[in-house]
């Protein structure tokens, strides 16, 4: 497909890209995909990503016998989306490019699309909605709104994205609850009390990473407080504090170290005791025969007293 579509390119340089059912120009790929996302069609983004990936738009502006500048900045803007249609992790692929290309696309996840948010402000707060009315029940965070962070936020947040992916509650939660934060600490909105609970609730097996009974008391008592302010950073650091964690694992071994000293000693006494005990029954022993043995003769000597006085 690939080879028939250079092929048509040099017949007809000044046409669109033809590639199996799409024809478009290079100018016209960024608004492509961002209308395929939003029919929600699985084999047409993956028609234009094979497009972009084979390198079609570039060989279409080089093959132009007067090449505009615009035509090779568009091409040069799709060359840019090929390492995120190259990686299939949360945060990448075919929705990353269409945010990337298309700068003004509203985020059109399932879970907010209704609401067209434009910017991060715009989908907490539309994420806060989603929850509130249980639209969203579960992890907060699809392909969609990855890509929609990444593409929106001012610095790299890659590191973050790949956690989204673990396998791990801890690293996965750990990720997406930060990610989150930081986008309310710089957008707003001031409180989202909704998220807070759903985040909280899928964190709560976290608690008990906690070896010490009263920091876990203490957690739990201050849920209440934090999921009423509704502040996803002050959750963050409750339930995944790792100065906190580490200072509970030194202690927890401390612990262990100390109960297994104990626990040593414990069984060096009982052993002591054991010897005792059967130190004690040899010398009972003894002394049972020689008291035995006391006892015998003085009756036989009784017994012959009594017999040479008769």
């Amino acid at each position: 497909a690939s080879l028939l579509a250079r092929v048509a390119i040099m017949l007809d340089p000044s046409g669109p890209i033809r590639y199996q059912h799409i024809a478009c120009a290079v100018d016209g790929i960024a608004p492509e995909i961002a209308t395929h996302l939003a029919r929600g069609s699985a084999a047409e983004p993956k028609q234009l990503s094979e497009l972009i990936t084979a390198r079609l738009p570039q060989f279409s502006a080089a093959s132009q016998a007067n090449p505009e500048s615009r035509i090779g900045d568009h091409a040069a803007m799709v060359e840019k989306t090929c390492r995120y249609l190259a990686d299939s992790r949360v945060g990448n692929g075919i929705e990353r490019a269409g945010y990337e290309l298309v700068p003004g696309l509203h985020c059109l996840s399932p879970a907010v699309e209704r609401e067209f948010a434009v910017d991060l402000g715009e989908l907490l707060a539309g994420l806060e909605t989603a929850v509130r009315t249980g639209t969203v029940q579960g992890w907060p965070i699809d392909r969609h709104i990855a890509a929609f962070i990444a593409a929106r936020s001012a610095e790299s947040v890659d590191d973050q994205l790949g956690a989204l992916d673990s396998g791990e509650l801890a690293r996965r939660w750990g990720a997406t609850t930060r990610l989150l934060a930081t986008i309310q600490d710089r957008h707003g909105p001031e409180a989202l009390p909704s998220l807070c609970r759903l985040l909280a609730d899928h964190g709560m097996p976290l608690i008990d990473r906690f070896h010490n009974r009263a920091t876990r008391k203490r957690i739990r008592g201050q849920l209440g407080d934090i999921l009423k302010a509704g502040r996803l950073s002050r959750l963050a650091k409750e339930l995944d504090d790792r100065d906190a964690l580490e200072r509970d694992r030194v202690q927890f071994e401390r612990a262990c170290t100390v109960f297994k000293g104990t626990e040593q000693r414990l069984q060096k006494c009982d052993q002591l005791m054991e010897g005792l005990i059967q130190s004690a029954k040899r010398m009972g022993d003894a002394v049972s025969v020689v008291v035995a043995t006391a006892m015998s003769v003085g009756i036989l000597l009784f017994s012959f007293a009594a017999m040479v006085a008769l």
